[in-house]
């Protein structure tokens, strides 16, 4: 057996320091952990208790080794055991802490069996050795609930079971109530050796799920009315009454300053406090060195005039001034500082702080020179050693016991392992308890932490060639959320394959295979379906980051889009993800390895696919928990399961979509152009595509149109082809249409219509204004016309501009109407710009142009004998001449009263009937235009 010297036991080494101001009744095991004796515990002596139906049972218990599976662990258990009677045994509860994973049974008549995790963290192996640990049991007859919490959190017993519905608890279950054993002689022994029972309490209700969480965090002291702890008898085999301070059992496990004896340089120290996950221990006041003396004073075989141990100071960077080498600050002149006479007279050879314990003072000296140091933690560390094999006998986890064997720290397995240094060599054995003959031997002259060959002896883990038994073992005390470093450094997780180095090997960069691929995989088969699923979904989401064309007369939409395709892949292990997703890209080697779904656009003109080029990304998504990494594997790395994680598959595009431009309402109209997706062949037989998310990242504001909104949905494009449908609904920019349309067009109608307030002389000007007038608005129909697509039916814009071409049409056979109706013997024409009287005109000069003589015209005067030609009336022919004469003067007079009539009533058409028509027209015009246009409002806002 190997010596062990107790000077640091967890939870006992610092009694001395704290005052015993409440003690608590302990049985602690007496057995030793090499001791095959099996039995070491309790049983309870008490009344017999009828009618008992609901039930609560407390414990406070520290062992110092968990049982594997079913082995020395056994916390609490109520049977009646009799070999030779069956008919007299019953079986109520059977409760222990076990590694790696523990079951409970509950229930009488009939026991059921339950598996404890934790909620949490959902891990089985939870039960920590080497620490107080508070447990509470409790059953509700009522409602058959039950119900388990320990250390103010509930575990995963916490339900109604129907199966005890019919649960009895025998009157004489006091009697068959143990502690700490089983009730029989159990193969392999079913004690705890070293292992502290505390505050056993039995209650006849169930408790509360509060009064449980508080009498688990030491919030409450409340004794059972069934078995009360402190007057309850019990009947101890192989254990001892002591009694331990409460603030020991209840408060949060803190070693604190731990002492290492050996010596070594500052940089050795400082790495082993570090892998410990501790920090060197700084004496910042005469209380702290008090104390780390007193601890240096009782560790055994160290010299006591030697050179101390490192105090946590140096002045490294700047000679003279001494720093904390755990933050930093600075030591101040005022700041305790009790340096012996004549120190520190290193200068720049000698930068580090030691305590001389014997004259309790400070002294410099190199780094390089050696001495003892003390590490501080705030916790206890728990190792494990990693590439052990599946059957390896020896345990892959280890508990920090805080004892000194031959000289240094030992550690222990969680269930049936012990790692000590041997004396006077440069080698560390791991030695099985419950057979020595198994072992395994390191060679390091400091801690084995990090990557080491490990020399076995008769375990499963060496080869079946008997010159080979080394294996590559890793010792560390990371945290499960940890990535241990080779050289046995801890880095968070995270910094696992990120492309930085974090680990001072660098082995954080190594082996960054990010999926791992089962070789049943087969890249053109998709990925199954998920749980309830018949067919793979794969999620499409879509961002439009520009509208970069529209082009009305070829009927296209051109998009720049973004294209992300996901979809789950139970088949794929992933490693190394990281919250960011972005850190989780997939190279194109990875990528090549891989189903990915393909899409259609089904609307392009040469139904374009998506590609997995190297401009498309595939990565991953990390939405579920990583499992727990096998020990077995050298390097602690995160996996997580493709069923919970998904990929992405993204990509930009630039597309022409074919788009159906509806211009009847042009340009009052809102355009929904659509885009749509299918599954590629005949992939849609395996897979479909369901909506995501939709988002328009370009401008709102477009040349002639702003976005007024978008939406996804499913859709049936033909016949058995299921797909998606992204519309984008256009809005028309009206007010270029009013300046470069509308307004031009006004203003023409109004020149035209101004034409009738021309002279009537100025005939002419008025007849060419309007053939003028009536050529622009042709030309404005025919360019606006083309820049629109050809349709078969009419638009709003078309009857407009038809509408302005028969103004100045109209105006000019009005007019030369009204033209035709005026009688003015004497009239005035227009002469240059000047009107004169027709009678005037023989009188007038003649004009020379140019040199050359141009007689004023001459106007002719209708004779009487060519009216009388055109008239029927017999008295306008008569003989009688003064008859004749009355006749046609009376014939005149009536004409020109009618035709006089009529001209009033056409100018009036032409001054006010048109433009009043016009303005109508306009009205009526642009108030259908703005109800179709809002119509398309209301009913997007239904759709919506």
């Amino acid at each position: 057996m190997v010596p062990e010297i107790g000077i640091l036991s967890v939870g006992f080494s610092l009694l001395w320091l704290l005052p015993l101001v409440h003690g608590l009744k302990v049985f602690k095991n007496i057995l030793d952990l090499t001791d095959p004796s099996p039995v070491g515990g309790a049983r309870v002596v008490g009344p017999y208790v009828e009618d008992m139906t609901d039930i609560t049972l407390c414990i406070r218990f520290y062992f110092q080794m968990l049982g594997r599976y079913e082995g020395k662990s056994h916390l609490i258990s109520i049977e009646d055991w009799r070999e030779s009677d069956a008919e007299g045994q019953f079986r109520l509860l059977w409760f222990g802490a076990n590694y790696p994973f523990t079951f409970f049974g509950f229930g009488y008549p009939q026991m059921s069996s339950y598996l404890l995790q934790e909620p949490v963290s959902r891990r089985y192996d939870f039960w920590i050795p080497n620490k107080w640990t508070h447990v509470c049991l409790s059953f509700q007859k009522k409602r058959n609930y039950l119900r388990m919490v320990k250390d103010g959190g509930a575990l995963n017993i916490d339900f109604e079971d129907p199966l005890l519905k019919n649960l009895k608890i025998p009157s004489d279950f006091l009697n068959k109530t143990y502690i700490g054993r089983c009730p029989y002689d159990f193969k392999g022994g079913c004690s705890n050796p070293g292992g502290m029972l505390s505050d056993f309490n039995i209650w006849n209700r169930a408790l509360t799920e509060e009064q449980m969480r508080s009498w688990t965090t030491c919030k409450s002291l409340l004794k059972g009315n069934v078995l009360n702890w402190d007057q309850g008898t019990f009947q101890l085999e192989n254990m001892i009454e002591e009694d331990v301070p409460l603030d020991l059992i209840c408060r949060p496990l803190r070693p604190g300053h731990v002492h290492f004896p050996e010596e070594k340089n500052l940089v050795e120290a400082l790495d082993i406090c570090f892998k410990m996950r501790a920090q060197i221990s700084v004496v910042t006041s005469e209380m702290v060195q008090n104390e780390l003396i007193a601890l240096y004073n009782q560790t055994p075989n160290v010299s006591k005039a030697g050179r101390g141990f490192f105090g946590g100071w140096w002045d490294t960077e700047t000679e003279g001034t001494f720093t904390n080498i755990n933050n930093g600050d600075i030591l101040r002149p005022t700041d305790f500082q009790p340096w012996y006479f004549g120190e520190p007279n290193g200068n720049t050879l000698e930068n580090c702080q030691t305590v001389w314990p014997h004259r309790q003072s400070w002294n410099d000296m190199s780094c390089s020179v050696k001495a003892t140091s003390f590490c501080e933690f705030e916790r206890p560390p728990y190792l494990q050693l990693r590439g052990l094999c599946s059957d390896s006998l020896f345990d892959a986890k280890f508990s920090w016991t805080g004892n000194l064997v031959n000289g240094r720290h030992s550690f222990n397995g969680f269930t049936n392992s012990r790692l000590f240094w041997l004396p006077n060599s440069t080698q560390w054995k791991l030695e099985l308890l419950s057979d020595p003959r198994v072992f395994a031997i390191v060679s390091t002259t400091n801690y084995p932490f990090g990557t080491h060959q490990w020399d076995f002896s008769s375990d499963s883990c060496i080869s079946e060639d008997a010159n080979n038994s080394l294996v590559t073992l890793n010792f560390n005390a990371c945290d499960p959320d940890e990535f241990n470093c080779l050289d046995g450094y801890c880095i968070p997780v995270e910094g696992r394959c990120d492309g930085r180095i974090d680990c001072s090997d660098k082995s954080d960069e190594f082996d960054c295979e990010m999926i791992t691929i089962d070789r049943s995989y087969i890249r053109d088969i998709p990925a199954p379906p998920q749980v309830d699923q018949e067919r793979t979904q794969i999620n499409v989401s879509v961002d439009i980051l520009s509208i970069l064309e529209i082009s009305e007369v070829d009927s296209k939409i051109t998009l720049q889009f973004q294209l992300y395709l996901r979809w789950f892949d139970s088949r794929l292990v992933f490693s190394n993800l990281k919250e960011d997703s972005y850190l989780n890209t997939l190279n194109s080697v990875d990528k090549a390895k891989l189903w990915i779904p393909q899409a259609v656009f089904y609307n392009t003109q040469y139904k374009e696919e998506t590609t997995d080029d190297e401009k498309a990304f595939v990565i991953v998504d990390r939405l579920g928990s990583s499992r727990p990494n096998p020990v077995q594997q050298l390097q602690n790395t995160h996996y997580y399961e493709g069923q919970d994680n998904p990929l992405t598959i993204s990509r930009v595009y630039t597309s022409a979509w074919i788009c159906d431009f509806d211009m009847a309402v042009y340009p009052f109209d809102t355009q929904r152009c659509r885009v749509k997706f299918s599954m590629k062949g005949n992939s849609g037989n395996f897979a479909w595509l369901q909506t995501a998310t939709l988002r328009y990242l370009g401008p709102i504001d477009l040349t002639q149109y702003f976005v007024k909104g978008s939406s996804f949905s499913l859709l049936d494009i033909s016949d058995g082809l299921e797909g998606l449908q992204v519309e984008i609904i256009l809005g028309r920019r009206i007010l270029s249409q009013i300046l470069t349309t509308y307004l031009p067009t006004m203003l023409i109608c109004i020149v035209s219509f101004s034409t009738n307030y021309f002279k009537p002389f100025f005939f002419e000007a008025l007849v060419t204004v309007n053939l003028t007038s009536l050529l622009v608005l042709t030309t404005l129909f025919i360019s606006v016309s083309d820049s629109l697509p050809k349709t078969s039916y009419i638009k709003m814009i078309d009857i407009w501009l038809l509408f302005c071409l028969l103004i100045p049409f109209f105006e000019v056979l009005l007019h030369t109407f009204i033209d035709g109706l005026r009688h003015e013997p004497y009239g005035e024409i227009n002469h240059h710009g000047r009107s004169v009287k027709v009678h005037e005109a023989e009188k007038m000069p003649e004009v020379t142009v140019n040199s050359k003589v141009i007689p004023f015209p001459r106007v002719r005067t209708v004779s009487v004998q060519e009216r009388a030609a055109s008239v029927q009336n017999r008295q306008l022919v008569a003989r009688d001449e003064k008859a004749e004469l009355a006749a046609r003067q009376n014939l005149y007079e009536s004409l020109v009263m009618n035709e006089d009539k009529l001209l009033q009533i056409c100018t009036s058409i032409a001054r006010k009937g048109l433009p009043l028509a016009s303005i109508a027209f306009s009205i009526i015009y642009f108030g259908v235009g703005m109800y179709f246009r809002q119509l398309e409002d209301v009913s997007e806002d239904l759709q919506s």
